[in-house]
């Protein structure tokens, strides 16, 4: 029997138990990483890459804890883990994001490492949700915190994470900001959130643009120019309350 995490998170933070999967190894090439297998205890699986792993790395996530405490119960096969031919297969993440938690080295000082880049901590962000790592995932977030991410950025990560306390701040930077989405960014935001997003910007702009023209074509025209001027003193108050109205409904859908 052959060992599998899945990679779905339940509401109370639990992790499935392992279940066989040897069929998905049919015709598939199996390699050894370079780097990450000359070392290690435990023999790994992650997609085609088998990986040697000291298994206080693995031990660090409360999954692990788990399924190695009670491995008698689901792991009768007493090589697993031990030979290529029957390596411990880990689902729900990429051999790209396990390199990452592979390259933090020293999992007890992991909370000292210095910053690395977003997508760094969004793989760590990801393993540490899914196996368990409530210090870990908090740490992440913290880490992305430090970099500042852009505003669609940051709505990508709070989708694909459930850092709900994300969400919010960045929508509204990017309703008030005067320059439209990139294409990028638009692809950051997804679709649902890019509706809401453009409709609130075009009745601001709807808003702002009809309300503040000045006699001298000056848009809220405050200078000493010639002319007859005048300032839509409501019109900023108008525009957050168009906002506010959205922002509420998005609150009571948790964002979806």
């Amino acid at each position: 029997m052959s060992t599998s995490l899945s990679n779905q998170r339940s509401d109370d933070e639990s992790t499935s138990a392992p279940s066989p999967n040897k069929a998905k190894d049919k015709g598939k090439v199996i390699k050894k990483h370079g780097d990450f297998y000359s070392s290690g205890l435990i023999i790994v699986q992650v997609e085609d890459t088998l990986y040697r792993v000291d298994i206080r790395i693995l031990n660090y996530f409360q999954v692990f804890q788990d399924m190695f405490q009670h491995a008698s119960e689901f792991n009768p096969e007493k090589d697993e883990g031990q030979v290529d031919k029957n390596p411990i297969r880990l689902e729900g993440v990429t051999t790209s994001q396990f390199e990452s938690l592979l390259k933090l080295s020293d999992l007890s000082s992991i909370l000292n490492k210095g910053a690395r880049t977003c997508e760094f901590w969004d793989a760590i962000l990801h393993i540490s949700s899914i196996w368990d790592s409530e210090e870990l995932r908090q740490h992440a977030i913290q880490e992305i915190d430090n970099l500042k991410p852009n505003a669609a950025k940051y709505i990508y990560f709070a989708q694909k994470h459930d850092v709900s306390k994300w969400i919010e701040p960045a929508f509204v930077e990017l309703c008030k900001r005067p320059e439209s989405l990139s294409a990028d960014e638009i692809s950051m935001v997804g679709l649902p959130l890019l509706a809401h997003l453009c409709l609130v910007r075009e009745r601001r702009a709807a808003i702002t643009s009809t309300s503040g023209r000045a006699a001298c074509g000056h848009l809220y025209c405050v200078s000493y120019c010639r002319g007859q001027h005048f300032l839509p003193y409501d019109a900023n108050g108008r525009a957050n309350t168009v906002l506010e109205e959205v922002c509420n409904k998005l609150r009571a859908t948790s964002w979806k």
